[in-house]
């Protein structure tokens, strides 16, 4: 019985194949398609559609599509009351749109679509940005080139998309661990996978890109955005028109300036090729003011001198080699973490996969990129170390120390409004020669905050001003620099005359600061640290007591002072190794201390009485770190950290480190505001863009140092000499000698001097009391009166070393 039914049902089973067979094969038939018996195979035959058929259905699908959208455009502009010149633009969009012209396409296809990895963080559909502004139609219907024909342009617009606000706040204290998950309700596997940013950004915002008619008005464009179909709120976000760029006038004197800049540098660079071509040529004699002038524009000279070391130039850079080195590193460090971190909530529109962000804050190791900040401090060490260093080290006794306030005063402004003058001197002609979907965002608002607030750069005061109203938000730096310079200036006069009542002094102006800082936070509850410092807590007043004024950075910079002073006085003494070792255990104690307390602070659960100790002493104490890195460097027991830092590589790097920190902002906010395509927010896309950042910036740097501050160093050393007196390359300091014992302390010699210990009993006894010693071009450079003189020709017969013909008053080169 069981076999009987399985045969009945095979026969239906076949019985119904057949059927479909024949079915298949009479549609075929009445398609056109047949079926070939090629060598007992079958092959079926399918006629190519034709143009018109394709034609034809393509047209029927859009016809379609406008019947069903048109309605209710027309409906809703309708209601919307737009303008009647929007309304002729829209609906001649549609009417060509029918007709299949070209532009409507390109119109269309520059819109933006919604993007894959929305929950994975992409926040912007960003469209087809130039293909949109590059449109311009006739009234005609035909697509131009003459804006004098056109009847609109395109008009690229980003509108905005939001979720209800009760929505986001519930979904932001879901992920910050303040509410449970069955709290949400309906809700809860969508707000569970979208993305938590916990930097200042539109947090479950989406942008996209649109195109429309320039003849619609800012407030057509705003009704017809609120026809968009989504349960939140969807607004008009920017809108820009593709239009010829004008020069003003403050551009125009600027792009003068760079021509003529640019021709002096041609100039000089030929000069010096004509001088130094020729073999027989070289013999020059380079001391003439004519030729010196001549050569201060010269790129070839002032690159021979950037490479220079420099304790053989005369630019008065006197610091420990480790300085150098921490210095660099510093500008590294902030680079690398303005990659990962920016203050611009345009930065993360043109991210994709913005949901790593969280995953990396989560992560303890990610506490060095968060904590880049920090980064400064190690700069305000480094500053105030060179304050001191270079006023004591060369001075054989405290009341030989001179402070010239004056002077002090004057040299600083300069050497930090050079690189700033040249900043705004780019940044302000940049419009002119680009564009893009994230210009307003990262560069357009702060080139106007830039021509606005230029007297309160220039007047170093830019730091007080509210986080809104700065030009860049990396410039306090320098306001903030030249402020504590300043006190470091006059804090240098009272220890050149007591060191305690100096020491006493920048103690308690430390103490104020630091108790000021403390008590701000304690009464606004503040977070511990600005570490990321546009988080969602951050606001104009936190980033000021905890960034922008001086308050908080008072401290490492006294501690450079302290250290200047003990390294200058001290410089060639060596510290036991059991002090050395507690000193590194307390140094990496401390960053450790600092790393942990940033790490479980990240979220806010620090209690305000907690986070105004902390943010009271944290840079202080990191200060601190720095300041020990360099005595113990100094002082011999730095092992191979002193090797790496006083790598020679450092050298040139370090004269370009203050110009690569002005830059580097401008750099990746370039950079970003023309991007026309995501970057995906990985570590090894980053790792390489700041790579990329960190060289084009030293670059940018190198070539604005060689045009304008090293000439300008040149042109003061010509018109101005030094009064001195020459003593050439002898045996005694020749650098290519003997390498013996180094001078007792207080020796005046910088950097490692060369002789036999037999030949340096005379010299130690007499030179080092009569004599000043500093060191250029790679010869020792004196101070001597006619006695003196008299006293090395002496020294020249008595022990041989056949040093050359004396100069009197020559100047320095």
């Amino acid at each position: 019985m069981d076999f009987r039914l399985l045969y009945v049902l095979f026969l239906l089973v076949v019985l119904n194949g057949s059927a479909r067979s024949e079915t298949v094969n009479d549609s075929n038939a009445d398609r056109g398609i047949t079926d070939v018996v090629v060598d007992d195979e079958v092959t079926t035959e399918v006629p190519k559609q034709t143009y018109k058929e394709a034609e034809k259905e393509i047209t029927e699908f859009v016809n379609s599509l406008l019947r069903q959208i048109l309605p209710q455009v027309i409906g809703g502009s309708g209601n919307a009351k737009l303008s009647p010149q929007c309304t002729g633009g829209m609906m001649k969009i549609f009417g060509y749109v029918r007709r299949m012209k070209g532009w409507t396409i390109k119109m269309l296809d520059s819109m933006g679509k919604p993007s894959s990895g929305i929950l994975k963080g992409t926040a912007y559909s960003m469209g087809n940005y130039d293909e949109c502004l590059d449109l311009s139609i006739t009234s005609k219907g035909v697509e131009t080139s003459e804006a004098t024909e056109a009847m609109f342009h395109g008009k690229y617009c980003r509108v905005k998309i939001r979720f209800p606000e009760v929505v986001i706040e519930t979904a932001r204290n879901y992920h910050r661990g303040l509410i449970n998950a069955s709290d949400l309700g309906k809700l809860k596997d969508i707000v569970q996978v979208i993305p938590y940013i916990p930097v200042k950004s539109n947090y479950m915002n989406h942008f996209i890109g649109l195109c429309f008619p320039s003849t619609c008005t800012t407030d057509d464009l705003e009704q017809l955005v609120k026809l968009i179909p989504f349960p939140g709120q969807s607004t008009l976000d920017r809108c820009e028109v593709k239009s010829d760029t004008e020069v003003d006038h403050t551009q125009f004197i600027i792009i003068c300036v760079w021509l003529l800049l640019i021709l002096l540098v041609v100039v000089s660079s030929f000069v010096h090729w004509l001088v130094h071509g020729k073999k027989e040529e070289k013999n020059v004699d380079k001391e003439r003011k004519c030729l010196t002038i001549s050569l201060s524009f010269s790129i070839c000279n002032n690159t021979t001198r950037l490479m220079k070391n420099i304790e053989d130039d005369t630019e008065g850079l006197l610091a420990g080699q480790s300085v150098r080195g921490i210095f660099v590193a510093s500008i590294a460090w902030i680079i690398l973490g303005h990659t990962y971190i920016f203050p611009y909530e345009g930065y993360y529109f043109q991210m994709s996969y913005l949901d790593n962000l969280r995953k990396f804050w989560d992560q303890g190791y990610f506490s060095v990129f968060m904590s880049f900040p920090l980064a400064v401090d190690a700069l305000f060490v480094c500053y105030g170390f060179l304050m001191t260093y270079s006023l004591w080290q060369p001075a054989l006794k405290p009341r030989d120390i001179e402070v010239n306030v004056i002077s002090l005063i004057v040299k600083n402004y300069l050497r930090l409004c050079i690189p700033l003058l040249l900043f705004f001197g780019v940044l302000l002609i940049l419009p002119l020669i680009a564009s893009g979907p994230f210009w307003g965002d990262l560069l357009g608002a702060s080139i106007d905050n830039c021509r606005d607030n230029a007297a309160a750069h220039f007047g170093m005061y830019s730091n007080f001003l509210d986080l809104e109203d700065q030009c860049f938000p990396h410039l306090w730096f320098v306001s903030c620099l030249a402020q504590l310079t300043l006190v470091g200036i006059f804090l240098s006069l009272i220890l050149s005359r007591s060191v305690k009542v100096g020491i006493f002094f920048t103690m308690l102006i430390c103490i104020a600061c630091s108790g000021a800082v403390g008590i701000l936070t304690l009464n606004h509850e503040f977070p511990p640290a600005y570490v990321a410092y546009f988080t969602e807590e951050s606001s104009s007043l936190f980033w000021k007591i905890n960034m922008a004024l001086p308050l908080s950075h008072f401290g490492p910079y006294a501690a450079g002072m302290l250290a200047g002073i003990w390294v200058g006085r001290r410089e060639h003494q060596k510290c036991r190794m059991c002090l050395g070792a507690i000193g590194w255990i307390a140094c990496l104690g401390i960053l450790y201390a600092l790393h942990i307390v940033l790490y479980n602070s990240r979220d806010g659960s620090m209690s305000p009485y907690w986070s105004a100790i902390y943010a009271a002493i944290h840079r202080t104490a990191f200060g601190l770190c720095v300041t020990w890195v360099i005595i113990a460097c100094s002082f011999r027991i730095g092992g191979f950290v002193n090797a790496i830092f006083s790598w020679r590589v450092f050298d040139p790097l370090f004269r370009l480190s203050y110009y690569a920190y002005i830059f580097h902002f401008l750099v990746i906010s370039f950079l970003v505001s023309v991007a026309r395509e995501h970057t995906e927010y990985s570590h090894i896309e980053l790792c390489l863009r700041a790579t990329s950042y960190i060289t084009v910036t030293y670059f940018i740097s190198y070539l604005l140092y060689l045009v304008l501050e090293m000439p300008l160093g040149s042109l003061r050393l010509a018109l101005c000499p030094q009064r001195t007196s020459r003593i050439e390359v002898t045996p005694l300091n020749n650098f290519s000698s003997f390498k013996g014992d180094i001078v007792t302390k207080n020796t005046m010699l910088e950097g490692t001097c060369h002789f036999t210990r037999q030949s340096t009993t005379m010299w130690m006894k007499h030179l080092h009391l009569y004599a000043r010693l500093s060191l250029c071009d790679g010869l020792y450079i004196l101070k001597l009166s006619t006695l003196q003189v008299s006293f090395f020709q002496l020294f020249d017969s008595k022990f041989n070393t056949n040093s050359k013909k004396l100069e009197k008053g020559a100047p320095l080169l």
